[in-house]
């Protein structure tokens, strides 16, 4: 189903309308054109492929969606090979599968991160490159329905590391942008409250400045990805405009944004204390 990933095994598909890319007149292009520029990127980074396709029911046109990867357990399955038994895995606050016991662990053990070994230990149960290239993705996005909503992370039992995808990119670049510092708001979502803490090891907090220059300066390079929203935009026209609804307004907002974000996203890493 997807020339992105032509090894996966898909157990079930998601046909996703993109409702909250309201904004750009109902094209359902932001959220996926911003994960192809991650997914061609090459960085390690956990992103739902897609393809557009025409939807019917019973025989009747209803319109343009994005077919979509799974971003549940049924992605772990085919990106990784997990059963869904074989997983911990949860979505915001909830466990949806498995159970929370690692978990837990990984955050206390960040509470006394520059304590002897622990940052070692810590590096057993996250997968610390993944961790740090999501939120410093995240972040550089200023994704605005996150992170109170859309974290989902998993891991296998089998002494697995929790790795997170990235998903739900509807709301990047709206209204308001999420600064690192505005993170100290949402210390009660034990994920940020664990990128904090390991922002208080000296060595993590050196790697999370370099990889937040890369996703900036490489990852979202801006003639690199504004070649990949032209291309994506050119081949989603034509479907696109039998619903009356173009890429072309969300295509120029990426594009804008992304004149103007390397120097917005230093400045946020020059001002966080």
């Amino acid at each position: 189903f997807f020339p992105q990933k032509p090894y996966i095994r898909s157990r079930t598909l998601l046909i996703r309308n993109g409702g909250n890319d309201v904004w750009d007149n109902h094209a359902r292009f932001t959220d996926p054109a911003l994960a192809t520029i991650i997914q061609r990127s090459g960085i390690d980074l956990a992103v739902q492929s897609f393809v557009q396709v025409v939807e019917y029911i019973n025989g009747r046109r209803r319109g343009v969606l994005n077919l979509r990867e799974p971003n549940n357990d049924k992605f772990v399955y085919a990106n990784w090979g997990y059963d869904d038994e074989d997983i911990d895995m949860f979505e915001n606050s909830k466990f949806t599968n498995g159970n929370d016991a690692a978990y837990r662990h990984l955050c206390e053990l960040s509470e006394h991160i520059n304590d002897e070994g622990v940052y070692d230990e810590v590096k057993t149960l996250l997968d610390i490159d993944e961790f740090t290239n999501y939120m410093a993705t995240e972040l550089f996005l200023g994704n605005d329905d996150w992170p109170d909503n859309n974290v989902k992370g998993y891991r296998s039992q089998q002494d697995g590391r929790f790795r997170f995808i990235c998903f739900d990119l509807d709301y990047t670049f709206n209204r308001w942008d999420h600064r690192i510092s505005s993170l100290n708001s949402y210390t009660d979502v034990a994920m940020v409250k664990l990128f904090l803490n390991l922002l208080k090891h000296d060595e993590y907090r050196k790697k999370f400045i370099d990889t937040f220059c890369i996703v900036g300066g490489s990852v979202f390079e801006r003639q690199r990805a504004t070649a990949i929203v032209d291309e994506l935009a050119d081949a989603m026209r034509p479907m696109s405009q039998y619903d009356g609804y173009l890429p072309d307004n969300a295509a120029q907002k990426i594009k804008n944004q992304l004149q103007i974000r390397l120097v917005n996203a230093i400045s946020q890493l020059q001002q966080y204390a």
